[in-house]
């Protein structure tokens, strides 16, 4: 987790002065993807209630990132006007599939 992470390239920025956590992770840290998303929910001041649904949220967005993407990946979050925002990006290359017939 890097406090005040610059924005690689083709990452959304969040306003300036915004505090910025970055957690990068592979496969097996999707347990610590969880953990992390989970504590980021509870600073932010999210409903207790809303919790267990947003962190199976991001970690689904995680899954496909180091699944479908790439071997590794980053997630970044920020709050801005009371919202909590959630970046997940990989370095994966999306190629289209057979087209059918």
């Amino acid at each position: 987790m890097n406090e005040g992470a610059e924005p690689e390239a083709g990452f959304v920025s969040p306003p300036p002065g915004a505090p910025v956590k970055q957690l990068r992770f592979a496969l097996p840290d999707l347990p610590r993807v969880r953990q992390f998303a989970e504590h980021e929910a509870r600073q932010a001041g999210m409903p207790e209630d809303a919790i267990g649904d947003f962190v199976i949220a991001v970690n689904e967005v995680a899954t496909n990132a180091v699944t479908h993407g790439a071997d590794t990946a980053s997630m970044r979050t920020w709050t801005t006007s009371g919202d909590l925002v959630v970046e997940v990006h990989d370095g994966g290359v999306w190629k289209p599939g057979p087209m059918p017939g």
